[in-house]
């Protein structure tokens, strides 16, 4: 029996009520749920005649016919925008590969969140940065190494260098609160556990910290910058051994698949940075990038009731804090990170089988590998680069696990619009894994006639 209008109007309780029906039957209709000449039609069509007068009616049709197709700004916006040539930092570049069109909105709109007077887990990572560049300073201006301060000059220089910082703070808010308070306290005892494990580290190998906070520009177009952290230095018969450090206020590791997709570029640019910048320093010298890492700046709490004397507990908060990232497979380099050669490492990702060999759970990677990641880094840059300059800003998120997307704590969510229940919406899975993105590094650098199997493959000329 066909419904009339005068029926219609008789189910719906209001005219609220009645359009929400029509947009649901109107994308019902869309998505192939709703076919001619059935009940759900007849509604449809009733409420259509309804509604069509007014100006609502439009809107609805509007979204319901809706499909996202992409965005692309015109070349000359987006140099308008950008630039002729990018000067960019490798997070921007990471913001684009998880997203185009957040970065269109926080780099070329500049759309920024409300400022806030809170302590923040960014003025927080500033405050420990800036502490471990002084204490750096502090050990060269004393003549120390690493391995001679006592334990009360590094306890001492801890709290003046947090003391000072709180005062000097935004009008001293790190002390206006109790919360606060205890907060600067906790702070002090993660940066003095911090030197402690960085100690500990370099005794275990001969590496010794030759700058802090050094500051580089790399590749031309896009030009970027940066500050490394810290840059070590071993040396023997073979050459000069590169290691970089960055720090990191919570957990970080490397994960060859992340830098693939370009959301993780930031240890292996650095990496060719601080080649770059050593060999330039060093031209008759080989300079051997050896592994760069993260380390997090933390002070890790027992789990459980578990009681545990000082020494336990050093020892503990050592294996939880060793670095995560990559290492050169080969054996100089090793011994030079890690001297002890125990069968788990409590510095470096390192595990050894009982023959000696190195366990498949080690972070490290072959010569071959190793090389393929440096010149595959560069060239994942020069793409984005590329990318952002051709005005590319699709909303087009990745989905890195099931429930773990860039869209998950993205400050525009408000804005975008994204919806993955809306024709054209949809999330860019990572689905190479392991060695499966070897394989496609090399396939896609061999298609660009740019990959060269040598350690001479790289141009390490650039700073």
């Amino acid at each position: 029996v066909a419904v009339t209008d005068e029926d219609m109007l008789q189910t719906v309780e209001s005219e609220e009520s009645g359009l929400k029906v029509l947009a649901r039957l109107m994308r019902e209709y869309v998505s192939g749920i709703v076919f001619h000449d059935s009940e759900e039609w007849n509604k449809l069509f009733c409420l259509a005649n309804i509604f069509e007068n007014q100006e609502i009616f439009g809107k609805l049709l509007d979204a319901a016919f809706f499909q996202y197709h992409g965005g692309k700004l015109p070349e000359d916006i987006a140099k308008a925008l950008f630039g002729e040539k990018l000067y960019t930092s490798v997070s921007r570049l990471e913001t684009f590969s998880a997203c185009a069109y957040e970065h269109f909105l926080k780099y070329g709109l500049k759309l920024k969140e409300e400022e806030t007077f809170d302590f923040s887990l960014t003025d927080l990572g500033n405050l420990y940065h800036d502490t471990l560049y002084q204490f750096g300073n502090y050990l060269r201006v004393k003549g120390y190494d690493w391995n001679s301060y006592t334990k009360e000059e590094a306890d001492a220089f801890v709290d003046d260098a947090v003391e000072r910082f709180a005062k000097e703070y935004r009008n001293t808010v790190l002390l206006d609160t109790a919360r606060n308070e205890a907060l600067k306290e906790r702070t002090k005892d993660i940066l003095k556990t911090t030197l402690d494990s960085l100690t500990y580290q370099l005794e275990k190998g001969d590496f010794v910290p030759a700058d802090y906070e050094l500051s580089f520009q790399y590749m031309d177009n896009p030009k970027l910058y940066g500050i490394i952290d810290r840059l070590d230095i071993a040396q023997d018969e073979n050459g000069f051994y590169v290691k970089i450090l960055d720090y990191k206020s919570g957990k970080h590791s490397f994960d060859i698949a992340r830098l693939y997709y370009g959301l993780d570029l930031q240890l292996t640019v650095y990496m060719n940075a601080a080649i770059a910048a050593w060999q330039k320093k060093n031209p008759d010298k080989k300079v051997i990038p050896s592994a760069c890492f993260f380390y997090e700046i933390a002070d890790p709490m027992p789990v459980g009731d578990t009681t545990e004397n000082p020494l336990e507990r050093r020892e503990r908060i050592h294996k939880e804090l060793r670095v995560q990232g990559l290492i050169l497979e080969h054996d100089e380099v090793l011994k030079h990170l890690d001297s002890s050669k125990e069968s788990e490492s409590s510095v470096i990702p390192v595990k050894y089988k009982k023959n000696g060999e190195l366990a498949s759970a080690s972070q490290t990677a072959t010569a071959e590998q190793f090389e393929l990641i440096r010149q595959f880094t560069d060239a994942k840059v020069k793409q984005i680069g590329e990318d952002i300059l051709s005005g590319k800003i699709d909303i087009n998120p990745v989905m890195e696990q099931p429930t773990q997307s860039s869209c998950q704590y993205c400050v525009y969510k408000g804005v975008c619009g994204f919806d993955k229940k809306l024709p054209g919406y949809k999330e860019r899975e990572m689905l190479l894994k392991g060695d499966q993105v070897y394989e496609e590094m090399k396939k896609e650098l061999t298609e660009d006639g740019i990959y060269n199997r040598s350690e001479k493959g790289h141009n390490d000329s650039e700073s």
